[in-house]
């Protein structure tokens, strides 16, 4: 029983951290449950089973894994997030950066009357060799 309410609250936690919240009380808790059912659920298939059936004594060694590393897991979650809504805001910055005047550098080249007939600024760096046309 303990074991599902660990797989709740781990959801629980996970889908939080995935929305860039870290709910520490609450993984702070889920971990504790999920190392307490381990541990009963190690024993009791210790007891219980026979010594050719290894799957119960398997899953609760996992659980207990698992159990252990919930809080990392989680804070990777927050981490991945946080670097997607920060290359994303980059992103938005570059795109706006293009369309505000005070920054030459982020603007295109214009062509003005001293310009207009270079061929670097109309074909690109390279682009344009054939003078004989």
């Amino acid at each position: 029983m303990l074991d599902l309410v660990f797989l709740v609250l781990m959801l629980i936690v996970l889908i939080h951290a995935i929305r860039g919240e870290f709910q520490e009380t609450l993984c702070n808790v889920a971990a504790v449950i999920g190392v307490v059912a381990a541990l009963i659920g190690i024993i009791s298939a210790f007891f219980n089973t026979s010594s050719t059936n290894g799957v119960p004594l398997t899953l609760n060694l996992f659980l207990l894994i698992l159990a252990v590393l919930l809080r990392r897991f989680a804070k990777q979650f927050v981490k991945l997030y946080e670097e997607k809504e920060r290359e994303n805001a980059e992103k938005l910055l570059a795109e706006a950066s293009r369309y505000v005047r005070d920054n030459e550098k982020a603007l295109p080249p214009v062509y003005t009357e001293g310009n207009f007939d270079d061929p670097e600024l109309r074909f690109g760096k390279g682009g344009y060799t054939d003078n004989d046309l």
